[in-house]
């Protein structure tokens, strides 16, 4: 799909795509707010079930002041303080983030598997799932990719190979790693990654990757504590090193934790972790490098300050929430574009502050790092901070939303939302992923059908089953299996025939075998005479034709003796005796016998 970015400098641009969706943006919502959003309450979008939209919104910012390189970025600090009251008015509308922390509320007391079974059912996108890949983020990154072109080789200050480069940081298992290495591979092209993560259970599964990504030949994992500027640092070398000091062409970043049963502290938890990725990236990326990390609420002046800095460094940015990004939490994704240049400054202020987390963490105090960007610096630049409100706000009413058809799913264990599988098919289209079904999901439903014959076993009644149930076989098992039972009529038929044919030769063998025993005996009973005509007389003056008539069947001596098969003969006295009536039966069946004693005597006779 030819994606639509825009081109000139200015602060939002529109990306225009094709996927269905139920959360649908209001065309109509001001994007351009005004100075003050302390009271302003947006429009709210259509969410109603079924609804579709082709539109998925990327609204970037770019710095309107003139870049000059080497000069050191204005308005960097650090400022210890307490996070307990934290002003959403800031950088959202406090009432909006009010309900939303509300309706989170009424979400504690439900026990997780009736949450997860209504979040499948409600969340429009919950099929497409994780495709081909080992986990649901590679198809996150495929989504990005597909609006951005984050995976296009582009060209670089010095190249000598064709070789696309890209770092991966905190993403074990490496769903991240697997989709790029894919995606390039695919494409006939060459790619190699580097990846930060910790050993156990969040190490690179490479044996688990998809065997098209050539993992083992095309990554190269590390392992640390990213928390520790030793790490960060080998880490940096590492890549640096390999690359001849030109850094990658990509970064991204898929930092996670657990925040079960502080969800509303997500971003506070989250901060050091998205902190170290930035800094990270600043150490690795090339200059014209791209960067995508996953984020969650931006609410503090923390995380805005990371968000700030990365406005200024970088040609353009946006904040988005994928659509396979589940809508009733707070993910969501910066993607800056085009690093303007590697300011050793900024890198070593972002280190300062790490270290100055990690001192807090180690003594106890109750102080954080609540500032690293001077708060009066990122007021007075009003275009990045009317562009952080409206982000905030829309992604905070989308998630009120979701959160509320997310209870109403929870209420109502019977509704589903229709048409996913369509959603699925739409989605993997355009981000090029393959559209077939998974195995383990077809072969599920067999299974509950073999078990349950009736039409719609188990569950009720929904169209996906209907159509799967009834459409075209076109599976290539389908076309086997018809081949196999095709050949078995063929052997059946086959066999049947042979049978008939064996038959009829046995009857035949049989008849001709007493039409000889015959003849024999007349020769012997008259020598003189062996043209087998009708002059000469045995047994009461009938000729051999006649006797051959009594014993074969009812007809003509000419008949009895031409070429005829015995079985048609034979069929033809079957039918005769059978229109004769039970007086004239016994009469034939006697003087049948009685024609068989003779002839038997006969032969005993002329033995003697």
């Amino acid at each position: 799909m030819d994606q639509q970015i825009g081109k000139e400098p200015v602060a939002r641009g529109e990306v225009t795509r094709e996927p269905t969706s139920p959360l649908t943006e209001n065309n109509n919502m001001d994007l351009n707010p005004p100075k003050s959003l302390k009271n302003r309450e947006p429009s709210r979008p259509n969410n109603a079930p079924g609804s579709e939209s082709t539109v998925q919104r990327a609204d970037f910012i770019t710095c309107s002041e003139p870049f000059v390189e080497g000069e050191n970025l204005a308005g960097l600090k650090l400022e210890l303080g307490k996070q307990d009251n934290i002003d959403y008015d800031r950088f959202c509308n406090g009432d909006i983030v009010s309900e939303l922390l509300d309706t989170k509320g009424q979400l504690n007391d439900i026990p997780r598997e009736v949450f997860t079974a209504a979040r499948s059912r409600a969340n429009p996108y919950e099929r497409i799932g994780k495709s081909i890949f080992i986990n649901r983020s590679a198809v996150k990154l495929a989504a990005i990719d597909a609006m951005f072109g984050l995976s296009a080789t582009k060209q670089t200050v010095a190249p000598k190979t064709n070789l696309f480069k890209f770092a991966d940081l905190c993403s074990g298992p490496g769903g991240f790693s697997e989709y790029l290495l894919w995606r390039k591979h695919t494409w006939g092209e060459k790619a190699h990654g580097w990846g930060l993560t910790l050993k156990g259970d969040k190490d690179f599964t490479l044996d688990q990757f998809h065997p098209a990504a050539l993992a083992h030949h095309c990554f190269t994992p590390c392992y640390g504590d990213i928390y520790l500027e030793e790490n960060i640092r080998n880490f940096s070398n590492t890549v640096r090193d390999a690359t001849e000091d030109i850094g990658v062409d990509l970064v991204v970043g898929d930092g996670g934790m657990s925040v079960e049963g502080e969800e509303n502290s997500q971003e506070g938890l989250m901060k050091q972790l998205i902190l170290c990725q930035i800094l990270s990236m600043f150490t690795v990326l090339r200059k014209g490098g791209d960067f995508a990390v996953k984020i969650f609420d931006v609410l503090t002046p923390f995380t805005a300050g990371l968000m700030y800095i990365l406005y200024r460094q970088f040609e353009k940015v946006c904040i988005l929430k994928p659509l396979t990004s589940r809508p009733a939490n707070a993910e969501r994704f910066i993607v800056a574009m085009n690093l303007k240049e590697r300011s050793p400054k900024i890198i070593d202020h972002l280190y300062m502050v790490n270290n100055k987390i990690n001192e807090l963490k180690q003594g106890g105090a109750d102080l954080q790092v609540v500032e690293i960007i001077d708060m009066d610096v990122m007021v007075k630049d009003e275009a990045f901070l009317d562009y952080l409100q409206t982000t905030n706000m829309r992604i905070a009413i989308k998630q009120i939303e979701a959160l509320k058809d997310l209870l109403k799913y929870i209420k109502n264990p019977d509704l589903r939302y229709p048409n996913q599988e369509q959603v699925r098919r739409q989605c993997l289209q355009e981000w090029r992923l393959p559209v077939d079904e998974p195995r383990r999901d077809h072969q599920r439903r067999q299974n509950d059908r073999r078990r349950d014959h009736r039409p719609y076993p188990r569950r009720r009644y929904d169209d996906h089953d209907h159509r799967d149930r009834h459409r075209p076989r076109d599976r290539p098992r389908d076309r086997e299996r018809d081949r196999d039972r095709e050949r078995e009529r063929e052997r059946d038929r086959s066999k049947l025939k042979e049978e008939e044919i064996r038959n009829k030769h046995k009857n035949s063998v049989y008849s001709t075998m007493n039409w000889q025993s015959r003849a024999s005996e007349h020769a012997l009973k008259s020598p003189t005479d062996s043209s087998f005509g009708t002059s000469n007389s045995f047994g009461g003056g009938d000729s051999l034709a006649s006797l051959m008539a009594d014993f074969l069947g009812d007809g003509p001596a000419e008949q009895l003796l031409s070429p005829t098969p015995f079985a048609s003969r034979s069929s033809n006295k079957r039918t005769a005796e059978a229109s004769l009536s039970p007086e004239k039966r016994q009469k034939s069946e006697k003087s049948n016998e009685d024609v068989l004693t003779s002839l038997l005597n006969t032969i005993n006779s002329d033995k003697s």
